[in-house]
Formats: structure tokens, sequence, C-alpha cells
């Protein structure tokens, strides 16, 4: 099955993080298709004629981010043909900013069909404030329903994959996502832990129906599952990707002790633990 992906540019070169990630992580490049959008700020001057200086100093500004995010895009494309993409599977596109950069993000998304969005340094620290706590219903009403890959600075030299399960529909909803991106990944082995609360019951089916989820797309000889007992399971997920050095951890929004919680909490109390801790993996967020 393809893959579509599209990922997020910066325009400071030292920071393509997002790129750089998806040409290390994938080493069967067939079947990916990789859409890379840059989205310049937006300057907007009263249309008036007594505001000329003005409409000309925001026309100048608007085209040096144009030129700075081409350029960007130039140099994401290189990267990802370098990896081993092909230049037919790669597109680039510079769209200035309608509303604001996760609403512009998210609908671009929408309106693609992607299956996974993945975010860079720039845009991780926008999103990084949406899913500081509660969200405004505004951003609730976006009802983002697809995976994101946020790459804060993630290494390049790390393989493998720790998936979080929990026994909720969410975290089979992640195993889903890791069976699609690495069906084809054989370098890359598939690692499920889960950390025991009282609402997720015995933890052997919690595995259990994990393992069933990933039947007939993972073989069995590339997962493995571990069962971690503490008080604090974030810091227990952080301490282990960190241990076996994996290059991404994959987690739902929300997980069993938080199905119940109101409609405005956007995101969950671990992912966003991860999201802020997470260092040398990418963090994979499925909803």
């Amino acid at each position: 099955m393809q893959k579509h992906f599209l990922i997020t540019i910066g325009d400071d070169p030292k920071f393509l993080f997002g790129v750089k990630y998806v040409a290390g992580f994938f080493k069967n490049k067939k079947n990916i298709r990789l859409d890379l959008l840059y989205i310049a700020p937006r300057f907007d001057a009263p249309d008036t004629d007594q505001d000329t200086r003005l409409q000309d100093i925001s026309r100048g500004l608007s085209k040096i981010y144009s030129k700075m995010g081409k350029e960007a895009l130039t140099l994401s494309a290189e990267i990802l043909k370098d990896a081993g993409f092909s230049p037919k599977t790669i597109t680039c596109k510079v769209m200035h900013r309608m509303q604001s950069t996760v609403k512009d993000i998210v609908e671009y998304a929408k309106l693609g069909h992607y299956q996974t969005v993945v975010l860079g340094r720039r845009s991780f620290s926008i999103f990084e404030k949406t899913f500081s706590g509660s969200v405004t219903d505004e951003i609730i009403r976006l009802r983002i329903d697809f995976p994101i890959w946020i790459c804060r600075n993630p290494d390049a030299r790390r393989n493998n994959v720790l998936l979080c399960v929990d026994g909720s529909e969410a975290s089979l909803r992640a195993a889903d996502h890791a069976a699609f991106v690495l069906d084809s990944e054989e370098d890359h082995s598939l690692v499920l832990v889960h950390v025991p609360r009282k609402e997720s019951g015995d933890p052997e089916r919690v595995i259990q129906d994990a393992v069933e989820r990933l039947a007939g797309r993972i073989p069995e000889e590339r997962i493995e599952s571990i069962i971690l007992k503490d008080s604090v399971p974030a810091a227990a997920i952080l301490a282990e990707a960190d241990k076996r050095q994996v290059a991404a951890v994959v987690v739902g929004r929300l997980g069993l002790s938080e199905k119940k919680r109101p409609a405005g909490d956007y995101i969950g109390s671990i992912p966003v633990k991860l999201l802020k801790h997470v260092t040398g993996a990418a963090l994979w967020i499925t909803w």
C-alpha cells in the first residue's frame, strides 16, 4: 500500500529535522509519496493610498519569506533524493498563511488525505503551544483525524519503534499506524510497552490484544513486548525509549484512563509529557 506523507518545512536549513528524520528512517523508499509544505508568514498592510509605503514593505517581506521557503524546499528535496527517494515522488509547495499555521496545516492535510503529517522544529513549537493544555472550541473543531509525527531533534542513527499500549481503542489505532508504517521496513522491530494501571485490567491481555491487532501485518519475529511497573507511566516509557535507543515512540491521543475526560481535553497527559521530554526519538501521536 502506498504511503502518502506531508512534511512541513521551516525556513532555517539548520533545522530540517522532519525531512532528515524521514530520509533516515525509511530504508525501503518504494511506494512512499512525500509532499513538502512551507507556510510563509502573511504581511497585511492597510489598503489605502496613504499607506503605500507600508504596502511596499509588506510585499517586500512576503517576497523575502517566499524566497527563503523555496530555498528550504529545494534543500529538503535534495536531502530526500540523496537518501534514495525518487524525485518523481517528491512535490514542493509554498503557501502563504491564511488563518493560523496550525489551522492551515490541518486543513491542508485534510484536503490532501495524508496518512501522516510530519512536523519539523518550527511547526512543532507551534503545535506544542496548542497541546500544552485545554484548548479552545475553535481548535477542537479542527478534528484532527490523522497521525502526527513530531520531530523535535531525532537521532538519525536510531532504529526500531516503541509502541505504547494500555488496552484502549486509541492505543489499538496506534498499533494500526505502526503496522502500516513498518510493514515493509524489515530493519525496524516493534516493541510493545505496557505500564499497568488499575483501569487497564490484565496486563497480559492488553499485550495480547495489541499483538492480535498486528497479526498478519508485522512478522512475529519483529515484535517484542515488555510490561513495566511504574507509578509514572510517561517516565517509564521515556526511560525505556532512551535505554533501547528507539527511533520513534508511538502513542494514542487519549488513553484508557482518559476516555471519560471532557471534550475540551484535546490530548491526554501522557502524550503531553512525552512531547515535552522525549529526546533522540520522534513522537508519533495517533488520533
